[in-house]
């Protein structure tokens, strides 16, 4: 009896000992190795486009210094982490500050100039001018992130109780409060004019979520554009 209990002791003991060694082995891929990381915003539309995930490697960077035009994966500069150094190590590694997905236009020690022409943004690295073909060349459609009309369900019973004081049912006060949320409730997609909404290339468009203008026409807009002073403020 006295055996069988050595022996179970040790299988669990054992067992124990296994599942140590894996959490390393996964921490020390998951560290050094490859990253399992997803694209959080537009920016890089339409190389990458918004919801995509991939694997990005870590180890090549432990031997060579990133490339120009590479794209790299990091952590959001701005995040601050905890003064205690091993909660610090986990958010650092393991679950922390957001990840960003850049593509590399400059080195330490390079000059980088940007500014506009021909009413486009340009980059100017070292006083040459860039090639940037990867840049977003279509036009951003404005759409709903969810159904418009569950969201107008959630406001009117948000807003049941007003209505019921008041005696009366204000469609402007929906449509205002819905305008409110629309940072919320809302964003813009690359969408190609010159295909239909089923055969998008980019995103799965559903023609009741696209937000209209006063016409009718879906509201579109030009890929965001950097301001920068103009040559004689510089």
């Amino acid at each position: 009896m006295a055996q069988m209990q050595v022996k179970k002791k040790s299988a669990i003991w054992s067992s124990i000992v296994e599942f140590t060694v894996l959490l390393m082995i996964v921490f020390l891929i998951r560290t050094m190795g490859f990253g399992l990381y997803q694209v959080p915003t537009g920016s890089m539309e339409t190389t990458m486009l918004v919801g995509e995930r991939f694997f990005a490697d870590k180890f090549t960077y432990f031997i060579k210094k990133p490339q120009d035009n590479d794209i790299i994966a990091f952590n959001d500069p701005g995040f601050i982490y905890a003064d205690n150094k091993i909660v610090s190590l986990f958010q650092q590694y393991v679950w922390g500050p957001s990840n960003w997905t850049k593509r590399v236009i400059g080195m330490p020690g390079d000059h980088i100039r940007g500014m506009i022409e021909d009413d486009k943004p340009v980059i100017y690295r070292n006083e040459k001018k860039l090639d940037e073909p990867y840049l977003n060349k279509y036009p951003l459609i404005h759409v709903w992130k969810h159904d418009p009309e569950m969201l107008r369900e959630q406001i009117e019973t948000e807003l049941e109780g007003v209505f019921r004081r008041s005696g009366q049912f204000d469609e402007t006060v929906i449509n205002r409060i819905m305008i409110q949320k629309w940072g919320e409730t809302s964003t813009y997609r690359s969408y190609d004019p010159e295909v239909s909404f089923a055969q998008q290339p980019f995103y799965r468009i559903i023609p009741d979520r696209i937000i209209r203008g006063p016409l009718g026409k879906p509201e579109l807009k030009e890929p965001e554009k950097p301001t920068y002073p103009p040559p004689d403020a510089r």
